[in-house]
């Protein structure tokens, strides 16, 4: 279960690791290098590594790849 932030009142929730490599398709090891190598962003509480969905969002959009146009 994850936990829920937001100061303006938004209902929002981090997802722990394991629903993040879910989210993105991705192994749990996948996601720790990813954390280890700081190219995806996420909340530390205590032990706990937490990721914001927008976070695993804009991961996502940023690995998108236009297609090229017809010659």
């Amino acid at each position: 279960m994850g936990m829920k932030y937001g100061a303006d009142g938004a209902d929002e929730r981090l997802v722990n690791v394991r629903e993040a490599a879910a989210r993105l398709g991705l192994a749990v090891s996948t996601i720790y290098c990813l954390v280890s190598a700081r190219r995806i962003r996420f909340v530390k509480i205590g032990r706990r590594t937490l990721f914001r969905p927008q976070d695993l969002d804009k991961l996502i959009e940023a690995g998108v790849v236009e297609p090229r146009a017809a010659a």
